[in-house]
């Protein structure tokens, strides 16, 4: 086996995992979680997590 066919082997398979990822990440199911964590930052906290911080 030549090493360019392997090189050319490492990185489809690099690609393809790369590709997984992407549909895993953007598919469907996990939006629900995505929304949830965006507002994460905005949503107001019933305790004081920085009682110097002004109102």
């Amino acid at each position: 086996m030549d090493m360019n066919v392997f090189r050319g082997i490492v990185a489809l398979i690099l690609l393809l995992l790369f590709v997984g990822l992407v549909i895993w990440v953007y598919g469907k199911k996990r939006k629900g979680l995505y929304e949830k964590a965006a507002y994460m930052a905005v949503e107001d906290d019933d305790g004081d997590s920085d009682p110097g911080a002004r109102p």
